[in-house]
């Protein structure tokens, strides 16, 4: 038998408004209508991808000072138990973090990476305008990956500078809403609900009988205030009319059509977008007109391209190799890709050499010291040694008459070698 769904949590999905795309309200419907008799289909794959859909808590620091923010999944005023069924993420704690973002003296520049379909109205609005309001203290960008509709395209318009992949989706400004009549499911199993109230209107919204009229009408009135609000704060954040974002009818646009409406700056891969922040020139590099005719590349913007591809490089084999964090010492350095390929696998084989020497906690130690293997061999063997001295204790009981000898004297080599064929699995 399906757990029941309480109450209080059902009304954050239903007959209120939402500033989601309408296919995700479709999924999340689709994820409930075993517990609340709705049939809605959805094909099997959408399904599939939104169980995939990222979320973070905190933000990085990358090079040159660029805090990185990620607005993933569901986005509501406060988490609750849908978190563990489609994920979202808070208005709250987005908040808290762009807010010690602008305090942070070691962040420079502020980057909303984003890749979600939108959430609830509370709480909304309110930081599309703090985030506003924080413009001029700090530069801040909002990079689309892969979508950025309803509540967080709302929320993302609210920076100086959307960038977006070419196959990225933004737009979806509209409020959407729904009722689910319950009455008929209710008969069908032989159950009555009695509700017992203080004023007409207290159950407007109850699912155990048809939408009343006058109720719907208020509804519809509160989604068009709602969704006026929102047409008004995109035509302010973004710096077009009022009355285009209206003609939008809360449309889809992707890539080029984006930025012809004037939803986007910026044609640029997500990628390449973090680092050109990571990375400025005096020049960047803007995907070429298609009417313009090809001329000889500026060797300014070609160098530039040249350090976003190495940085991009760079961050990508940090990943692969399992240690991200390197990523932002080596592009500051100005490593190129193979020069940061090489200090990779150093730091793998320190990592190697302090695992068989029992010590793995030295290892970050000696990576961040810029120590080469041999250098750590020898620190090691030192540090060894040392141990070895420490925790030997000779005892035994002498013949009279017996002369005491030395203790024997420890073999740094061996004691290594011995350990390095024991964290191989070879015969000692």
């Amino acid at each position: 038998m399906p757990h029941p769904i309480p109450l209080i949590e059902t009304n954050r999905i239903f007959a209120t408004p939402l500033l989601i795309e309408a296919g995700k309200l479709e999924v999340i419907l689709s994820a409930l209508s075993d517990r609340i008799g709705v049939d809605v289909h959805v094909p099997e794959i959408a399904m599939e991808s939104y169980r995939a859909s990222r979320s973070e808590a905190g933000y990085q620091i990358y090079p040159g000072g660029v805090a990185v923010i990620s607005v993933f999944g569901t986005l509501v005023h406060r988490s609750g138990w849908l978190d563990a069924m489609s994920g979202m993420v808070s208005y709250e704690a987005i908040g808290e973090q762009i807010t010690a973002a602008l305090e942070d003296p070691g962040v420079e520049k502020i980057v909303l990476l984003l890749d979600s379909h939108g959430g609830e109205v509370a709480g909304c609005f309110d930081l599309s305008d703090r985030i506003y309001a924080a413009r001029g203290q700090k530069p801040m960008t909002s990079i689309v990956d892969e979508k950025a509709f309803s509540g967080c395209y709302l929320i993302g318009s609210a920076a100086d500078e959307i960038v977006m992949p070419r196959t990225a989706g933004v737009g979806s400004i509209g409020v959407i809403t729904a009722h689910v009549d319950e009455s008929e499911r209710d008969k069908q199993q032989g159950r009555k609900v009695t509700i017992i109230k203080h004023g007409r209107l207290k159950d407007g919204l109850s699912a155990h009988k048809p939408l009343d009229a006058e109720v719907e009408e208020r509804l519809q009135l509160e989604v068009d205030r709602v969704g006026e609000l929102f047409d008004q704060t995109i035509a302010r954040n973004r710096g077009i009319d009022v009355k285009d974002v209206v003609a939008m009818q809360a449309g889809l646009f992707y890539g080029p059509s984006a930025v012809k409406a004037g939803l986007a700056d910026r044609i640029l891969s997500a990628n390449d977008a973090l680092a050109e922040i990571i990375n400025p020139t005096e020049e960047g590099v803007l995907m070429p007109d298609d009417k313009q005719t090809p001329a000889e590349p500026d060797k300014t913007v070609v160098s530039a391209a040249t350090g976003r591809q190495d940085a991009v490089a760079i961050i990508q084999a940090c990943t692969e190799a399992g240690v991200p964090d390197m990523a932002a010492g080596l592009i500051a350095e100005g490593l190129s890709p193979a020069d940061a390929k090489t200090r990779l696998q150093d730091a793998a084989a320190i990592r190697s050499v302090c695992v068989a020497a029992e010590l793995p906690d030295k290892a970050d130690g000696f990576i961040r010291a810029g120590m080469s293997v041999q250098e750590v061999r020898s620190k090691l063997f030192d540090v060894m040694v040392q141990q070895d001295e420490r925790t030997t204790i000779t005892s035994r009981t002498l013949p009279v008459g017996d002369k005491p000898t030395a203790p024997k004297r420890i073999d740094a080599d061996s004691v290594y070698d011995r350990r390095r064929k024991i964290a191989a699995g070879e015969p000692g």
